[in-house]
């Protein structure tokens, strides 16, 4: 024979249902906010306002860390000439897309990291 389940019971159920609610929604909004930045850092990047585009997509990132802006931010900053951030963020985009990555944007990647690298020289700098 089942039991009643007592009212403070019902209580913190309620509670956990609508914390979870409310968690969901906050992660929609931010989700909204991020695609919203992407966008405006998109029409940024195309109007070669690169500082502004990499804020966008930074916060983007930010609110919702998918792997796929790490290209836009890769991207950006190398038309910043900010050529080791490029690197990282392009790698990291690698890395983190894995298999998701088709061949031929894992092959546009390959291509400008190579360009970066023609641009760029390593130095290693020992300290005695």
């Amino acid at each position: 024979m089942l039991r009643p389940m007592p009212s403070w019971g019902r209580w913190l159920i309620l509670l956990l249902l609508s914390w979870s609610l409310a968690v969901s929604a906050a992660q929609t909004a931010a989700e909204k906010e991020a695609a919203t930045r992407f966008q405006r850092g998109v029409g940024l990047f195309k109007d070669g306002d690169f500082e502004a585009a990499l804020t966008e997509f930074k916060q983007a990132y930010r609110l919702a860390p998918f792997y796929e802006v790490l290209y836009n931010i890769g991207l950006t900053q190398r038309r910043l000439y900010q050529y080791g951030a490029a690197v990282k963020a392009l790698n990291d985009y690698l890395e983190q897309g894995g298999k998701k990555i088709s061949a031929q944007r894992r092959e546009l990647v390959r291509r400008e990291l190579e360009e970066i690298r023609q641009l760029t020289a390593m130095v290693t700098v020992v300290v005695k």
